[in-house]
């Protein structure tokens, strides 16, 4: 069975998403779930504006995530190359 959540918690999902917040914003200030932030707030209008922001925001985020797996892969790599050198010593 589900979690029950207090009437003022909906209300404020609704609140948070009608100022422009996404839904993982929306989850973790209020301790749900994304999906359950989704369900809450899916019908809510939202600005062109508004949704420029999230478009924008979802791809610096996307863009930060790919570097940051580029640069593990580089740390990574030369660790490998480290230990290759020492073995054919």
């Amino acid at each position: 069975m589900g979690k029950i959540y207090a009437f003022d918690t909906v209300e404020e999902a609704r609140k948070l998403r009608s100022s422009g917040l996404s839904y993982e914003v929306i989850a973790g200030k209020l301790d749900i779930a994304k999906s359950t932030s989704y369900l809450w707030t899916k019908d809510t209008d939202l600005s062109q504006g508004q949704l420029d922001k999230l478009k924008r925001n979802s791809q610096v985020g996307r863009y930060k995530g790919i570097n940051t797996m580029r640069q593990r892969r580089e740390v990574i790599k030369s660790e490998m190359f480290k230990k290759a050198k020492k073995l054919v010593r």
